[in-house]
């Protein structure tokens, strides 16, 4: 990791605008999942439970769900005192069914810059049909 926290800063920034970027765009194919990325999120297709193991299943996961995002603003971000983690506070307006979500959502990035952890917290009932 470098030891220049302003730079440290800026890689974690840069994952979280990838991340966010990616979801309005329907395109994540930018975002920095390591290979053995975890995903937590309340709407896994195993449960809240079971996260999401891998690249390819996150990035299958998040074409899945695409479609259904409309606008994506990124509110707040959190930097971690010890720069392994950056979380970001944003609003999601949803196309189907019609609604906006309000999430925290949270990346361990690794010291190459990509995302070892994912977390995404959020109420998921008024998304859901």
């Amino acid at each position: 990791m470098s030891t220049d926290p302003d730079a440290r800063r800026a890689v974690l920034r840069a994952v979280v605008e990838a991340y966010f970027n990616g979801l309005h765009a329907h395109d994540v194919a930018a975002v920095p999942w390591a290979g053995e990325v975890e995903l937590h999120t309340p709407i896994s297709p195993g449960g809240p439970a079971e996260p999401v193991i891998g690249s390819a299943q996150v990035r299958a996961f998040f074409d899945g769900i695409g479609p259904a995002i409309g606008a994506v603003e990124v509110r707040t971000i959190y930097f971690s005192d010890d720069l392994r983690s950056v979380a970001a506070h944003a609003t999601i307006d949803m196309t189907q069914p019609p609604c906006q979500l309000s999430v925290v959502d949270r990346f361990v990035v690794d010291d190459d810059g990509r995302i070892v952890e994912q977390e995404n917290h959020f109420d998921p009932r008024p998304a859901m049909p």
